[in-house]
Parts: structure tokens; sequence; C-alpha cells
């Protein structure tokens, strides 16, 4: 840690904020600017990332419901229009439905990434990345989001649809509403082999 902050002869190629000479330590103003002009450039550069990422995600969202739509699939759209909003079962268990569609026998829950293009997209680093999200995703499905569909499917039909009874928190403001959502009754006591990740 000590070589994190301070510069010495053992480490003449790296760039810390502190300089060590003698037994004493002096601090750059030059290096103070310097750093101060790499940490902005970097802030810029998450942001813009982050920008990036949200709008990709969202178009690549539109056109996953839009083509569902075509092959016949009816779909839920929780989170449309409605920026940063996460699915809200119990007070310390949250996750995210993007979209949720079906059709005469299955359910289908779809996970929207945004692999927005960028210099190292196909690096080993980046596409290890991606897989470990999808991997954490798979995990989410499998242990919370399909434990919780089967278990809300169960709720007795009115007007031949089940109401979803959930909770929208949007992750910035930490405000958040009630919210559902219905499915067909013909999905009561569904299978679990017939509620697809994708």
């Amino acid at each position: 840690m000590y070589y994190i902050f301070v510069s010495s002869q053992k480490n003449p190629m790296s760039f810390p904020l502190f300089v060590e000479f003698g037994n004493e330590i002096y601090i750059s103003p030059t290096r103070l600017r310097i750093a101060l002009r790499l940490i902005k450039q970097k802030l810029i550069h998450a942001h813009e990332s982050n920008f990036l990422s949200k709008n990709f995600e969202i178009e690549f969202q539109k056109k996953v419901v839009s083509i569902l739509k075509d092959k016949g699939i009816e779909t839920e759209d929780p989170i449309s229009n409605i920026e940063l909003i996460n699915l809200k079962d119990k007070k310390n268990d949250t996750f995210e439905i993007d979209i949720l569609g079906y059709d005469e026998e299955n359910i289908y829950i779809i996970e929207c990434k945004s692999f927005h293009p960028h210099p190292f997209y196909m690096l080993k680093e980046g596409r290890g990345r991606r897989k470990l999200n999808l991997k954490r995703f798979s995990s989410k499905f499998t242990e919370n989001i399909k434990p919780w569909l089967i278990n809300r499917l169960n709720i007795k039909p009115i007007n031949g649809s089940i109401t979803i009874q959930c909770y929208q928190q949007e992750i910035r403001t930490k405000k958040g509403r009630p919210f559902q959502f219905s499915l067909p009754e013909r999905f009561m006591n569904i299978s679990p082999k017939k509620i697809h990740s994708h």
C-alpha cells in the first residue's frame, strides 16, 4: 500500500502523489494537478460509458420486444420507459426483469445486456466479463426469479388472469411504489420446465 502513494528509488516508474527523498516526503503541486486531470478524465470516461451502456440496453430491449411480438409472443415489459428500476420482492431481495414473454405453453424471462462496442470489446478480458454477467443472471434466474414467479402463479385467478404484485424501486433515489402485471390463468401451476431464461 505504501508504494501506491509514495514514490522512491525502488519504484521510479510509478506515479504516486508523494515523492520520498531521503528521510522526507514531498508533495508536488505539478503531480497533484496532473493527478486531478487524470481523475477528471476517468470520471468523464465512466460517465460517457454508462450513458452509452444504458442507451444501447434500451434500444436492444425495444428490438427484442418487437421481435418477440412478430413471433406471436405476448410481452410484459415491467421497466419500459422507467429508468433504473428493479422489481423488489422482499426488503433485502431485489432483482430485475427486463422482459417477460409468453406463448400458449411457455413463459420466457429475458435479460437485455448492453454490449456496446468500444476499443477493447473483443479482448479476452471483455469476453470474460460478458460471460460472467450472463452466468450471474443464470444463477439469479434459477435461485430467485424462477421460484418467485412460480410462487406468484399459485394465486387464485380473477377474470381469467393471475395478477402478480411486486414493487418498483428507483436505484438512484430509492423511491418506490407498488406495481403489478398480469398473466393468463392457464399458467397457474405451470411446470418449472416451461419457464425459460434467455
